[in-house]
C-alpha cells in the first residue's frame, strides 16, 4: 500500500487536441445547377485590418515596432494581378527575397527588413502586406458512428476508389506502418527545405510527430496492423518534468470489453544520468473509486527497465493511473527530467463484421501526404499556402479528389480562405477542422472560415458535442457538420461511456512534449512498431468527413468530375442529411450545447451529425410516389438516424408525402432542393417539423418545373419505426390558378355556414 501522499499532474499524451432499400439508379446532379462563383485569386481584406490605410496590416506594424526594424520578417504579400517581373524586380531592389509565390491566389511570401515593409506596400500592384501567420495541428470504433461501417462498405459496396486520392496536409505520414502499405501515392515536403537550403530534411515520407499518421489512418488506413485481434497495442511518448518523489503524471486507460491490461514503460533522463538504482512507479485505480491510497504501486529500477505490469481482469471503464519518480534524491527525486515511452496492451473494441478493427473510412483510396507542419505540429501561412498551391497545380496528376486539413490558425485570414475557396472552384472537396478552442473562448478560424469548405466540429461517441469543439462567431455560418472526434481530454471529467479515437501511430522517432516548453527532444528509437495511439480533437473528426466525401465520389461514378458544382453538391447532401445533436458535453463551468432549431444551422453544431448511409442513398436510391416504406430510426449513436432518397418531380404534379411513427418517436420530414446552397433557407422546399412525439408529419409541394429533389426523414428524439407514403397528383390547372386536389377552382368555393348547421353547402361557378 502507498503510505505517502501521492500527487498528480494531468498530462494529455493519449489525447491530442491542437477530432427496406429503394431501387438503385446512377447518381446525377440536379438539372438546375448550383449557383457558382468564378475562380477569384484576388484577395480582399477587411478594412478593419488597416485603419491607417497604408496597405500594411496593423498587427504586423505592431510586431515590427515592438521588435527590431532592422530584422528580417517573412511577410505575406497579395497583389492586384499575378506576380510579374516588374513587381519581382521592385521587391528585390528593396533587398527582399521571394520565398514562395502562388497561383491559387495572387500572392507571395516575401522576406524583408522591417524598415522596408512600408516601401514594399507602396510598390504599384501590391494589394496588402500582412504577417506570416502560424498554423498548428488540431487535436475503430468511430466509423460505425457515421454509419459507414459496415453498411456503406458491405451493403452498398463502397470502400473508396484506388483512382481517387485524399490529400492530407499535416505533420507528414509514416508509410512504413502496414496500414499504409502501397497506399501513399505521393509525398511532398514543405517544411524541411526552403530558399536557403539545397537539401530536404524530410525527403521521404516522415512523421516524427504522429498527428499526420493518425489523421491519415482515420481517413484511409487499412487497419492491417491490428486486423481483427482481440487486443490492441496503444503507445506513445511523454515528457516527465523534474518532479518531487511520488508526484506524477496522471491519465487513464480505456477498457471497452472485459480483459487484462498490460503496461510496459521505458524512461531515459535527458541529461544522460540514468542511475541503475533510480526507481519509477506506476499506480492504477483498479477499483474505480477515485483514490490511489488503497492501491499498491508497481515499481522498478532503471537497471531492470522496462517497468512491466499486467492487471487482473478488468470490467469496462476508464482506469486512472499515475507515472512518476518513486524515491527522493538530489534535489528532490532521484529521477530528473526524463523522456518516457509507454506501451499499453488492452482489449480491442468489439467488431463482429469481419473487417479490421481500426480500419479507416475510405481504405480503398490512395493518400497524398503533404507535410506543412513541423515535428511539434507548427507551421506557417507560407507552407500551408505552398501545399494548397501544389494541389492546384498537381492535383489532377495524382488523382486528388479530397483535401483534409486538420490544422488551423488563430484568426480568420482572408488570403487562406480565398485559396481554399479557389481550390473548391477547381473541383476539390476541402474539409477543415473547426478547432479545439471552445473552452478558451476561441471561435472557428481559418481555414475553417472558408465559405466553401466543409468545416467539421466534433462529437463524442455518445453523440454529445465535444466540450473542446470550437463554435462559429456570430454570422460566420460555421461549423457545417459534426463527426466523431473523441471524448474530452480530462479523464476525471469525461463520460465513462466515451473514448478517444484509436488509429495508427508513427513508427518514426517520436517528438517529446514537455509541458513546460523546451527545445525539441526526441525518443530516437520506436520501441513498439506497427501499433496504434489514442487522440481526440476536431483533427480526428475532419478525416472522418474527408473519407466519407471520397466514398460519395466513388458512389457518383462517372457523374463525378472536378467541378465546383459537384463539390458543393457533396456538401449540400452531407449537410441536408445531417441530424441535430441534442446535447453537448459539460465540464466544470463550461458547456457546449447546441440549439434545437429543426433543419436550420447553429454556431455550435452547424447542421448536426453526418450520416454516411443517408448521404449516399440520397442520390443513389430513388423513391417513387405510391410506394409505402417502413423503416426504423435508432437512438443508438451507431444506429440509423437519417433516411434519404432521391425523388423525381414533374412540372405541376403535386407531390404529397407523410410519415406516421411510433408514439415515442419525434421525426421530421423534409424536401430539399440540392441545386440551392444548403446554407440558404430556400434549400428546404417544404418541411414538417411538429415538436410532439408520435404526431404524423405531412408535406405538400407542387414544382413549377421538372425537378430532382431529396426526401429526408430525420430523427430528433426517441426511436422506433416510421411508415412513409406519398402521392403525385396532376393538378390540371393553369400556372396562374390554384386548384384543390379534386379539381374545383379556389375562386369557386363559397362556404355557407350557420351556427349549429351540420351541412356545408358548396356552390361552384363555371369558368369563363
Amino acid at each position: 500500500m502507498i503510505n505517502k501522499k501521492m500527487h498528480a499532474l494531468i498530462f494529455f499524451s493519449f489525447f491530442l487536441l491542437p477530432l427496406a432499400f429503394g431501387s438503385y439508379a446512377s447518381a446525377q446532379l440536379p438539372d438546375a445547377p448550383i449557383e457558382l462563383s468564378t475562380f477569384n485569386p484576388l484577395v480582399k481584406h477587411d478594412t478593419s485590418m488597416d485603419l491607417n490605410k497604408n496597405k500594411v496590416h496593423d498587427h504586423l506594424e505592431n510586431i515590427v515596432s515592438n521588435g527590431f526594424e532592422s530584422e528580417y520578417y517573412t511577410t505575406i504579400v497579395t497583389f492586384v494581378t499575378p506576380l510579374n517581373e516588374r513587381i519581382r524586380n521592385s521587391i528585390e531592389s528593396l533587398d527582399g527575397i521571394i520565398v514562395s509565390s502562388w497561383s491559387v491566389i495572387y500572392g507571395a511570401a516575401v522576406r524583408i527588413k522591417g524598415t522596408e515593409i512600408g516601401a514594399l506596400a507602396a510598390i504599384p500592384g501590391v494589394n496588402f502586406v500582412t504577417e506570416n501567420y502560424k498554423s498548428k495541428r488540431m487535436l475503430s470504433t468511430s466509423v460505425p458512428q457515421i454509419n459507414v461501417r459496415p453498411y456503406v462498405w458491405d451493403t452498398l459496396g463502397f470502400e473508396g476508389d484506388v483512382n481517387d486520392a485524399i490529400a492530407i496536409i499535416d505533420t507528414g505520414i509514416d508509410d512504413s506502418h502496414p496500414d499504409f502499405t502501397g497506399r501513399v501515392s505521393h509525398w511532398e515536403d514543405f517544411i524541411g527545405h526552403d530558399v536557403y537550403t539545397a537539401s530536404d530534411e524530410y525527403a521521404t515520407a516522415t512523421d516524427w510527430n504522429g498527428h499526420g499518421t493518425h489523421v491519415s489512418s482515420i481517413a484511409a488506413g487499412s487497419g492491417t496492423g491490428a486486423e481483427t485481434a482481440a487486443n490492441v497495442e496503444i503507445s506513445g511518448t511523454i515528457g516527465l518534468p523534474h518532479l518531487d518523489e511520488l508526484y506524477g503524471l496522471i491519465n487513464h486507460v480505456e477498457v471497452e470489453t472485459t480483459g487484462t491490461v498490460s503496461f510496459e514503460i521505458w524512461w531515459d533522463e535527458t541529461d544522460g544520468s540514468n542511475n541503475p538504482a533510480d526507481t519509477l512507479f506506476l499506480v492504477i485505480d483498479t477499483d474505480l473509486d477515485g483514490s490511489f491510497s488503497d492501491e499498491t504501486p508497481i515499481i522498478d529500477d532503471y537497471s531492470t527497465a522496462p517497468l512491466t505490469h499486467t492487471t487482473a481482469s478488468l470490467s469496462p471503464g476508464k482506469y486512472t493511473f499515475i507515472i512518476g519518480p518513486y524515491e527522493g534524491g538530489s534535489p528532490s527525486s532521484e529521477i530528473g527530467r526524463a523522456k518516457i515511452q509507454y506501451k499499453i496492451t488492452r482489449p480491442a473494441s468489439s467488431a463482429s463484421d469481419g473487417n479490421n478493427k481500426y480500419r479507416g473510412v475510405a481504405p480503398g483510396c490512395e493518400i497524398v501526404a503533404l507535410k506543412a507542419l513541423d515535428d511539434v505540429g507548427i507551421g506557417s501561412q507560407t507552407e500551408f499556402t505552398d501545399a494548397l498551391d501544389w494541389i492546384a497545380v498537381n492535383g489532377d496528376t495524382y488523382n486528388i479528389a479530397v483535401v483534409s486539413m486538420s490544422l488551423g490558425f488563430d484568426s480568420e485570414i482572408p488570403a487562406v480562405d480565398n485559396a481554399i475557396n479557389n481550390l473548391v472552384s477547381l473541383g476539390y472537396v476541402c474539409v477543415a477542422a473547426a478547432g479545439n478552442g471552445h473552452t478558451d473562448g476561441d471561435y472557428v478560424y481559418s481555414p475553417g472560415t472558408a465559405s466553401k469548405a466543409i468545416t467539421v466540429g466534433a462529437i463524442d461517441d455518445v453523440d454529445k458535442v465535444a466540450i473542446y469543439s470550437s463554435n462559429g462567431d456570430t454570422g460566420s455560418g460555421k461549423p457545417d457538420i459534426l463527426a466523431p472526434g473523441g471524448a474530452y481530454k480530462d479523464p476525471i471529467g469525461a463520460d465513462e461511456n466515451t473514448h478517444p479515437i484509436v488509429a495508427a501511430d508513427t513508427n518514426d522517432k517520436d517528438v517529446i512534449d514537455f509541458l513546460s516548453g523546451s527545445p525539441t527532444t526526441y525518443w530516437e528509437t520506436e520501441l513498439n512498431t506497427d501499433d496504434y495511439i489514442a487522440f481526440q480533437g476536431t483533427s480526428m473528426a475532419t478525416p472522418h468527413v474527408a473519407g466519407l466525401a471520397a466514398l460519395m465520389i466513388q458512389a457518383m461514378g462517372s457523374d463525378w468530375t472536378h467541378t465546383e458544382a459537384n463539390v458543393l453538391f457533396i456538401k449540400n447532401i452531407l449537410c441536408g442529411t445531417a441530424t441535430e445533436v441534442r446535447y453537448g458535453e459539460i465540464y466544470d463551468i463550461y458547456s457546449n450545447s447546441p440549439t434545437l432549431n429543426r433543419g436550420a444551422r447553429d454556431l455550435v453544431e452547424g447542421f448536426g451529425k453526418v450520416h454516411g448511409d443517408a448521404a449516399i442513398e440520397a442520390f443513389l436510391s430513388t423513391y417513387s410516389a405510391g410506394t409505402n416504406v417502413t423503416e426504423t430510426l435508432s437512438s443508438s449513436p451507431t444506429g440509423m438516424q437519417s433516411w434519404a432518397r432521391k425523388v423525381e418531380l414533374v412540372e405541376m404534379i403535386e407531390f404529397t408525402a407523410g410519415i406516421e411513427m411510433d408514439g415515442s418517436a419525434d421525426y421530421d420530414l423534409y424536401l430539399y432542393d440540392p441545386s440551392v446552397d444548403v446554407t440558404s433557407a430556400s434549400a428546404i422546399l417544404t418541411s414538417s417539423t411538429t415538436a410532439t412525439a408520435g404526431v404524423p408529419e405531412n408535406i405538400l409541394y407542387t414544382p413549377a418545373n421538372n425537378k430532382t429533389v431529396y426526401l429526408v426523414v430525420k430523427r430528433v428524439g426517441g426511436s422506433g419505426s416510421f411508415t412513409l407514403s406519398a402521392e403525385a397528383t396532376k393538378t390540371g390547372t393553369p400556372t396562374n390558378s390554384f386548384t384543390f386536389p379534386f379539381g374545383i377552382p379556389f375562386a369557386a368555393w363559397i362556404v355557407l355556414s350557420t351556427i349549429g348547421l351540420t351541412s356545408v353547402i358548396l356552390i361552384a361557378r363555371k369558368r369563363k
